[in-house]
């Protein structure tokens, strides 16, 4: 059971294309949104108790702090799924000590506009990710020339998708900086 605590509304897209992808795996979706009140999200979690929950960072350094205040030690989070933020080893240590966590993962590499730029194997971790080859090119540039840059050096993220063909993004600036590692992934 899987607590969807992404965003809902005004044109969030992530808490429905996650809650299918979701559904998807076979878990069951406690459709319940980050942006609620947290006794209300408190309250859900404690009634349902999921095994896992997906959000950004902030909503679950959220719960945990809330958890640790108030001595709610009947809530745990075995495994999480973020995005959208760096989820800082402060913050994922503070979140495994308190909600009992075993697993963390990433949501993905991706912006609302592009769709899916990268993906995280069982190795990668942290803001490292594998770029989806088949489904984009990502470019690392030159913040002032647009140029490419040799991979290690950081600069301006664009992207290209190949499946968009009705309104194409080509070399679009999502607005990250980033760099191509330069060794191979031991997957």
């Amino acid at each position: 059971t899987v607590a969807n605590l992404l965003f809902a509304g005004n044109m969030w897209a992530s808490f429905l294309s996650h809650n299918e992808a979701i559904e998807a795996t076979g878990a069951h979706v406690l459709p319940i949104a980050g942006n609620i009140a947290m006794a209300d999200m408190i309250s859900v979690i404690r009634a349902f108790k999921p095994t896992g929950a997906i959000s950004i960072p902030s909503v679950i350094l959220s719960i945990a702090e809330y958890v640790d205040k108030n001595n709610l030690t009947d809530i745990t989070l075995k495994k999480i799924v973020t995005g959208g933020e760096h989820l800082f080893p402060e913050a994922k240590a503070y979140i495994k000590k308190v909600l009992k966590t075993e697993k963390f993962a990433s949501t993905g590499y991706l912006s609302n506009d592009t769709g899916c730029i990268g993906f995280q194997c069982e190795v990668t971790d942290k803001a490292v990710h594998h770029i989806h080859e088949d489904y984009c090119i990502m470019e690392v540039v030159d913040p002032e020339t647009n140029q490419p840059l040799p991979d290690g050096e950081e600069g301006k993220i664009l992207v290209t998708n190949f499946s968009r063909y009705l309104m194409p993004l080509i070399r679009y600036d999502i607005g990250d900086m980033g760099r191509i590692l330069t060794h191979k992934c031991s997957c």
